[in-house]
C-alpha cells in the first residue's frame, strides 16, 4: 500500500518541537507496516525563510520575486518511509487565503515525485482539516485518489477560525470519505458541526518510553507542554501553593508565550526553589524527565488528545490529570485521579496524589497504555480504515 500523508504542522530546525508528534506517529506506523511505502509531503508551513510578512512588504515583496530560499528535497526517514518536500511561500489567512493554491501546487508536486518512485498513491491521509484536509480534497478530486482526515484541533474549531470555519473546514471534512477523531471528546466537538467521525488514538512508542525505578527523599513532580493558557500551568502552580506544607518539586518542560506570567506567579507565591521552567528539552530528555519523575500532572483546559500524560503512563508513572478530554476520556483510577478544572479541585487531587503515589504499580499503568495505544494496536485500525475506504472509493 502506498500512503501519502499531508501534515498540517511539522518541526523544522527552528521549531522543532512543532508537529513532533506528527512526525513520530508516521516513523511509527512505517517501522510497524514494513510492506507500506509512505510518503510525508511538505512545503514549509514552519520554515520562517518562506513567510510573508504583512508588516514587512518590502521584505515580503523581494521574497516573493526572488528565487525560493530552500530547494525541493526528498529525505529517507527509513527504508520504507520519506520526506518529500517541495518550497511554498506562506502569509496570513486573511490575504489571498494565505497562497492556498501555491500551497496546494507544491504538495502536487510531492505527490507526483513520490508516484515516480513507488506507483499510484492508494490513499491520502491530511492531519488536520486546514490546511492538509484542504490540500487532500483538491489532489483527490485531480488524481482520483480517496483521502480521509485526522482532526486533531483543540479545541474544535480553534479561535482563530471562529468566523470562516464553515467554510475552511468542513467542505473538506464532509468531502473526505473517512474522518478520524483522535479523542471520544474531539468526536463530540465535531458531531455538533454535524461530521461523523471514528475515533482511532495516536499511537505511543512503547518502546521508548519505558519504566524506570526511581527513589526520592522528596516527591519529583512532572509536567510537560507548551507555556500556554490552555496548558493551565497558571491552575496548577496556584493549587501547588495552596500546598506548600507538604514536600514537593515541580519540574515544567515547555516554552511558550506564557513564560514571563508563569514565572511572576511563581515569584508571587514564593516558590521559587520549588518549581523550576526547564523550558524546551530534547525528546531524548523528556523520556529521561518522565522516567525519573514520581507522578505526572496534566492540567490542560482543553486536549484533542494529550500525548504527554499517555507517554508519562508507559513510563509506569500516575498522574493527576484534569476532565479537559483527549485521553483523559478513558483513563481511570487505575492509572491516576482525574480532577475539575479549578485551583481548589486540582489543589485537593495533588495532596491525595502527594500522599499515595508510592501506591500506584508501574506495570499495570503501563499496561492500560500498551493495551490501547500501542503501534500494533493502532496501526491495524488504521489499516482496517484504509482498505475500507480505498474499497469503497472504487466502487463509486
Amino acid at each position: 500500500m502506498n500512503v501519502f500523508f499531508i501534515p498540517s504542522w511539522y518541526p523544522t530546525s527552528d521549531f522543532p518541537t512543532v508537529g513532533i508528534f506528527l512526525k513520530e506517529q508516521v516513523e511509527l506506523l512505517a517501522k510497524e507496516k514494513p510492506e507500506w511505502n509512505i510518503g510525508v509531503s511538505l512545503w514549509g508551513s514552519h520554515e520562517p525563510s518562506l513567510w510573508l510578512k504583512a508588516n514587512s512588504p518590502l521584505q515580503s515583496l523581494i521574497r516573493l520575486t526572488s528565487k525560493f530560499p530552500i530547494k525541493p528535497f526528498d529525505k529517507q526517514l527509513s527504508q520504507n518511509c520519506a520526506e518529500i518536500f517541495h518550497p511554498a511561500f506562506t502569509w496570513s489567512r486573511k490575504i489571498e487565503r494565505g497562497n492556498i493554491e501555491g500551497i496546494i501546487e507544491a504538495n502536487r508536486k510531492n505527490l507526483k515525485r513520490f508516484e515516480k518512485h513507488f506507483g499510484k498513491v492508494d490513499i491520502i491521509h491530511a492531519h488536520v482539516a486546514y490546511p492538509a484536509g484542504m490540500i487532500a480534497r483538491q489532489l483527490s478530486a485531480e488524481f482520483q485518489i480517496p483521502f480521509v482526515i485526522t482532526e486533531h484541533m483543540s479545541p474544535f474549531p480553534l479561535p482563530s477560525f471562529k468566523n470562516d470555519f464553515h467554510k475552511t473546514l468542513i467542505p473538506s471534512l464532509q468531502e473526505a470519505i473517512a474522518v478520524i477523531s483522535v479523542s471520544e471528546s474531539l468526536q463530540s466537538e465535531l458531531t455538533k458541526s454535524a461530521i461523523e467521525s471514528l475515533v482511532i488514538p495516536n499511537l505511543i512508542d512503547i518502546e521508548r518510553f519505558f519504566p524506570q525505578k526511581v527513589d526520592h527523599a522528596i516527591p519529583q513532580i512532572l509536567a510537560v507542554g507548551r507555556l500556554e493558557k490552555q496548558k493551565g500551568f497558571d491552575l496548577l502552580i496556584g493549587a501547588l501553593a495552596k500546598l506548600k506544607e507538604l514536600e514537593w518539586q515541580l519540574s515544567i518542560v515547555g516554552e511558550g508565550q506564557e513564560r514571563t506570567k508563569l514565572i511572576s506567579l511563581i515569584q508571587k507565591n514564593g516558590l521559587e526553589n520549588r518549581i523550576e521552567l526547564m523550558g524546551n528539552l530534547s525528546r531524548e530528555d523528556v523520556v529521561s524527565e518522565m522516567q525519573q519523575c514520581d507522578f505526572f500532572v496534566l492540567s490542560s483546559r482543553y486536549e484533542s488528545f494529550g500525548m504527554v500524560v499517555a507517554e508519562a503512563m508507559a513510563c509506569g508513572k500516575p498522574a493527576v490529570f484534569t476532565k479537559c478530554g483527549g485521553v483523559t476520556d478513558v483513563l481511570d483510577d487505575s492509572v491516576g485521579i482525574s480532577s475539575e478544572i479549578k485551583v481548589g479541585a486540582l489543589s485537593q487531587r495533588l495532596e491525595q496524589m502527594l500522599r499515595g503515589y508510592k501506591d500506584y504499580e508501574p506495570e499495570v499503568i503501563r499496561e492500560f497504555v500498551v493495551k490501547r495505544f500501542a503501534p500494533d494496536v493502532v496501526s491495524n485500525q488504521l489499516e482496517n480504515i484504509y482498505q475500507d475506504v480505498i474499497s469503497s472509493f472504487q466502487k463509486v
